[in-house]
């Protein structure tokens, strides 16, 4: 047996794991068996590669990018949609410093075809920046744990060509579509396109809700002239009908 998988047998005998999400006894960390069925239900579920919002059947027309994707992006990929049990697994990365959870998530996503074939094609990974002071504050960008972890799986680069110049107030502030749109606009700013120019781009971010930010960001990347761009998001949030300022 390996020495790494000998530590963590030995760990979970002497501490017992408990599931992220129900607190109830897990035989792995992070999830018990019932909420580990629930996220691979969850992850079954058909959706637009286009635009990744939920569709009655794979395959079936999407009734809300009607086939036009998410400019600028050529796909749009996710691991679930956000309802039980990834919402909380994403509120502890996010808020509560359980960092691990990137690269569990990470993981769950890479085991996707789609996503790994995706992966597997681009030249280089780009997580969508945090504000210095916000990314001081929480102690980490959780997008670039994922994307470092992803990179990893993939044997591909991750790239830092763009800043965020606005320190917006977060998008759990905004109460509506138009709200959101206007906290990004023109918050994003190019350091150094020459990363970018030419290369296969996949930006990889947390949470879809209205897409502001994703867009936002990637018409900036789009200033570079990149060969390609494509998105990969852990969850992605019907925002006309999901509590969508938690998120």
């Amino acid at each position: 047996m390996p020495l790494g998988r000998l530590l963590r047998d030995l760990a979970d005998f002497c501490y017992p794991p408990i599931c992220e999400v129900c607190n109830n006894p897990a035989v792995r960390w992070p999830l018990c068996d019932p909420c580990l069925q629930g996220l691979e239900r969850i992850e079954s579920q058909p959706y637009c590669h286009r635009c990744a919002m939920p569709l009655s059947e794979q395959g079936a027309p999407c009734p809300y990018c009607r086939g036009c994707g998410l400019h600028p992006f050529g796909k749009v990929l996710r691991l679930c949609n956000f309802e039980d049990p990834i919402k909380p697994l994403l509120h502890r990365l996010k808020f509560r410093h359980d960092w691990a959870l990137g690269e569990f998530l990470a993981d769950r996503l890479f085991a996707s075809g789609p996503v790994r074939s995706l992966l597997e094609q681009c030249d280089a990974l780009v997580p969508v920046p945090l504000h210095p002071f916000r990314q001081i504050t929480r102690g980490y960008n959780q997008s670039q744990i994922i994307a470092r972890r992803l990179a990893k799986l993939s044997r591909q680069a991750v790239l830092k060509p763009a800043i965020r110049l606005k320190h917006t107030r977060p998008q759990t502030a905004a109460q509506s579509r138009s709200q959101r749109a206007a906290n990004v606009r023109r918050a994003f700013g190019l350091l150094k396109p020459q990363l970018v120019e030419g290369r296969r781009i996949v930006v990889i971010d947390d949470v879809r809700t209205t897409a502001a930010t994703l867009q936002a960001f990637g018409r900036c990347l789009l200033d570079a002239k990149p060969a390609s761009l494509d998105a990969v998001v852990i969850a992605v949030s019907d925002w006309r009908h999901a509590d969508f300022t938690r998120i």
